[in-house]
């Protein structure tokens, strides 16, 4: 099933934004995910991503040293947007 055509898990924002980061791991055989939102008050504006292999990226571990990059990444992008609304 195409991406676009997927239903939508209505849960998963909330998740995004506690977190500051959403990982999935075999998006492809060997190929995982982690995204960080870019947040403006309460809105996604964008999302910052790594796609990486699967042995260099633990999904399970939230708070890997690329996770937390990537966490300070999007958190300095909505700072030069003028968001103050997440410290990472």
């Amino acid at each position: 099933m195409p991406l676009h055509e997927r239903p939508v898990d209505d849960t998963r924002p909330a998740g995004i934004r506690e977190q500051g980061v959403c990982m999935s791991a075999d998006v492809l055989p060997g190929i995982a995910v982690v995204a960080a939102p870019i947040l403006q008050a309460d809105e996604i504006l964008g999302t910052v991503g790594l796609v990486c292999q699967r042995v260099t990226l633990d999904p399970d571990d939230l708070t890997s040293r690329h996770t937390q990059r990537l966490r300070d990444t999007a958190t300095e992008i909505a700072h030069q947007l003028g968001s103050t609304s997440w410290g990472g």
